[in-house]
Order: C-alpha cells, then sequence, then structure tokens
C-alpha cells in the first residue's frame, strides 16, 4: 500500500506551545 508524503512526514502542530512560566 502507497501512503501519501503527507502522512509520511511528522505534521506541524497547528500552535506551538507557549513556554511554561513557572
Amino acid at each position: 500500500s502507497i501512503r501519501p508524503a503527507q502522512f509520511a512526514e511528522p505534521l506541524p502542530r497547528p500552535t506551538p506551545c507557549p513556554p511554561h512560566r513557572r
């Protein structure tokens, strides 16, 4: 079965997690 290139690479996150302030 051939998989699309889109799924081959890790999908970029919609929004990066902000740095947690302790």
